[in-house]
């Protein structure tokens, strides 16, 4: 334990700062989404076509990026609404690929 603090301060301080925190995200124009990074270094080349396909569609514009309305930031990045963040957490899944999720706000 740290010298002048109980485990109760400890615990009202990090209520009080999420509480704030909270109330400073709800009353702006905010809107959170997901950061997925991943990695696809462990598909064979044919593999990583189709997954291509299945992000992209055939046609580049369709596929799970319009079904979920998601913006890509790079070659492996995805920024998701929080609404369809399980679909893409479970399509990563799916294809056994390594991710990290972050929550962000925008």
């Amino acid at each position: 334990m740290i010298v002048g603090f109980s485990t109760r301060n400890v615990e009202s301080f990090i209520y009080q700062t999420v509480k704030l925190f909270n109330s400073v995200v709800a009353g702006s124009s905010y809107t959170e989404f997901a950061l997925f990074t991943y990695s696809t270094t462990h598909l064979k080349y044919s593999d990583k076509v189709r997954f291509y396909y299945a992000i992209k569609g055939r046609d580049g514009k369709s596929g799970i990026i319009k079904d979920c309305k998601i913006d890509q930031l790079g070659r492996t990045a995805f920024l998701v609404p929080k609404q369809h963040a399980n679909t893409v957490d479970a399509f990563l899944k799916e294809w056994k690929c390594s991710y990290d999720r972050r929550a962000v706000w925008k």
